[in-house]
């Protein structure tokens, strides 16, 4: 698949409307793949402080840029409760405060993950990609 192919084909997506799991797996995974097309260095679930044990869904280490995955806004979400926001304030707070950059997506927008890496990072999606380079972490 070249880069302006999978630009094609996330364009076309339909928005989700809202699923009852909430878990984010399919989503996870097409960030995941965004971040791989671009070949830049990432991880999955870093753990950024030691005492709460809160983690990242990604991270682009070298940018020291976080990137968070909020998941599906409805009533059921615990991002949206007074105790989860404020948590998820003190969380965000926290890793402002050790220097990190924080992009955070929703079920409705995590489709511009690959704008904003390249809008931070200058790169590009190869027009070519060696499918051995998409491998799982």
């Amino acid at each position: 698949m070249t880069a302006a192919e999978f630009q094609a084909h996330m364009k076309q997506k339909k928005q989700p409307q809202g699923r009852k799991s909430g878990n984010g797996d399919k989503a996870k995974a097409e960030m995941e793949m965004v971040l791989k097309l671009f070949g830049i260095g990432y991880d999955k679930e870093v753990v950024f402080h030691q005492v709460r044990k809160w983690r990242f869904d990604f991270t682009i280490p070298a940018l020291k840029v976080a990137i968070e995955y909020e998941g599906v806004i409805c009533d059921k979400s615990r991002h949206l409760t007074i105790g989860g926001f404020m948590e998820d304030c003190l969380k965000y707070r926290e890793a402002v405060k050790q220097g990190w950059r924080l992009l955070r997506y929703t079920a409705k927008d995590y489709q511009n993950l690959a704008t904003d890496v390249q809008q931070m990072t200058g790169l590009t999606i190869p027009e070519k990609i060696d499918c051995n380079t998409l491998k799982s972490k």
